[in-house]
């Protein structure tokens, strides 16, 4: 029985940002950690989401179709109209939306993307090799059936000392990142230094030294 990642395409109501000057809101991308089975495209929790309401458990399609028009989600048509009238939210969100939307495009096969400047970019019959990562047995840290989406990186763990705690570098999905000792990221600057820290939903769990 073949297993794959769930292809929903959800958000979080406590990602909202004002968009330029207005009382519009964005919302960011938030993929399922669900595996599905077979030529399913859903888990079973999000096959039973609705496309319709405007709650914050709606289902903003899949992750292999264009965002839909009336989402709020970063980069759709909808975001991308209000940005062109009252200017975009924050640097830091911007920022922080993009590296969502980044890990979204590279968590399923033939995932829909946005190109560098934020427009809408379909990429029909383009398809993507998988991104499931080995870890090492010992730092195994997702139950058995679970895909690895986090790995140490090949050079050996880089600890950097701060006045509190160690923290240690990484891969998450392709993207380096700086890994705290709660399980928390960050993203990497072109300096190498921490840069946006990534929501809990891309925490992982360490193993234990």
């Amino acid at each position: 029985m073949s297993q794959s990642r769930c292809h929903a395409r959800l958000t979080q109501w406590d990602s909202k940002q004002p968009i330029g000057t207005s009382k519009r809101y964005a919302l960011k991308t938030f993929i399922c950690r669900n595996i599905i089975l077979d030529a399913a495209l859903l888990c079973i929790r999000c096959s039973t989401r609705s496309r319709d309401t405007k709650s914050e458990s709606r289902l903003h399609g899949l992750l292999t179709e264009p965002i839909p028009d009336d989402s709020h989600i970063y980069g759709g048509a909808w975001y991308n109209k209000q940005v062109e009238r009252f200017g975009e939210p924050s640097e830091e969100w911007v920022k922080s939306a993009k590296d969502a939307q980044k890990i979204a495009e590279e968590w399923v096969e033939n995932a829909w993307t946005i190109d560098a400047v934020g427009a809408v970019a379909a990429v029909p019959g383009i398809e993507k090799n998988p991104v499931i990562q080995e870890m090492p047995a010992k730092k195994s840290v997702l139950p058995k059936e679970s895909f690895i989406i986090y790995k140490e990186t090949d050079a050996p763990v880089v600890h950097v000392e701060t006045d509190r705690y160690t923290i240690r570098k990484g891969i998450f999905n392709t993207i380096p990142v700086w890994i705290l000792p709660n399980g928390k990221m960050f993203t990497i600057d072109k300096n190498g230094e921490p840069e946006t820290l990534l929501d809990d939903l891309y925490s992982i769990d360490l193993p234990s030294n």
